[in-house]
């Protein structure tokens, strides 16, 4: 069997003989982050201001991780726990959006305001992922060539961010080989940071302790021993999206069947693919400092 991973995309088709498994992180509408309009909290900061502690260093790594050199960008807003953008989300993606159009890193920043104006025109819903591709389109028509999308959560003190940038000149749709590259961080919570805050820090920290895996500086989480689900004796076809939390120590938690699925897999494919996963064995999420943490992810079986 080979497995592929996802960062908040929908993994690619996996071949097996009997199923096809895909072990993905959750995926929703955190892939489809768009531009909402400028914060109005406070102004953007001008070119020659410093920027929020750690965003600098933060934009120096994906560059270089990501050979963004030259590269024309449009920086989409960052998505909260909840995969919504809210203030702070959008004050967040300007400031980064800001220090990336400074310095000499010979790079072309596309205006987020125009961005999203151009949204507004062409009645583009944010965190729709039927809009996706319009909103690369979009980007394109703009100039872009590479949008940044990224989260945040809170980790003890401070605040995990991953940032990934799409190579979008084809505007084909995000996929994995689109990705240039990724980085994941805990940022310091500065007094600029917390004032620009909807909330609380506190209001960023996963609910239910889990946070998402390939999310807010949380690595992916890793199947190692993942043999495939089997149906004996049956031509029943159909594919079974489980969600899961791995915690800490590698142990698989809660199990549930992600609600919404289209088409609903039947009862018997349902029950053959939760009676596979509880045999698989897990590597957990780590965080930026490498500590592993629980984690949700996503475990998508497609009988064949």
């Amino acid at each position: 069997m080979i497995w592929r991973m996802g960062r908040r995309f929908p993994a690619i088709a996996i071949v097996a003989l009997t199923c096809c498994v895909a072990f993905c992180t959750r995926t929703g509408a955190a892939a489809t982050s768009a531009v909402s309009e400028p914060v109005a909290r406070g102004a953007q900061r001008s070119g020659d201001e410093a920027p929020v502690a750690g965003i600098d260093a933060l934009d120096r790594s994906l560059i270089l991780t990501a050979k963004l050199r030259g590269k024309n960008i449009l920086v989409l807003d960052m998505l909260d726990p909840d995969r919504k953008s809210t203030f702070f989300g959008r004050w967040l993606s300007d400031e980064i959006s800001s220090d990336l159009g400074t310095g000499e890193s010979e790079m072309t920043v596309i205006d987020r305001a125009k961005f999203a104006q151009a949204l507004k025109d062409s009645e583009l819903v944010q965190d729709e992922p039927a809009d996706r591709k319009e909103m690369m389109q979009e980007g394109s028509r703009l100039g872009a060539d590479t949008m940044i999308v990224g989260s945040y959560v809170a980790i003890g003190d401070k605040l995990g961010v991953t940032l990934s940038a799409y190579d979008i000149a084809d505007a084909s749709g995000f996929s994995l080989v689109n990705l240039l590259g990724s980085v994941r961080v805990k940022l310091p919570v500065s007094i600029e940071m917390s004032r620009n805050f909807d909330d609380t820090l506190d209001a960023l920290r996963p609910k239910d302790g889990a946070f998402n895996a390939g999310e807010g500086g949380i690595s992916e989480a890793m199947c190692e021993y993942c043999p495939p689900a089997h149906l004996p004796n049956s031509r029943a076809k159909g594919t079974v999206i489980l969600d899961l939390v791995i915690d800490a120590n590698g142990q698989l938690g809660k199990i549930s069947l992600q609600e919404g699925q289209t088409p609903q897999p039947s009862e018997a494919l349902a029950k053959n693919a939760i009676a596979a996963v509880r045999k698989w064995k897990f590597k957990p999420a780590v965080d930026p400092d490498g500590k592993p943490v629980a984690a949700h992810v996503q475990a998508v079986t497609t009988f064949k």
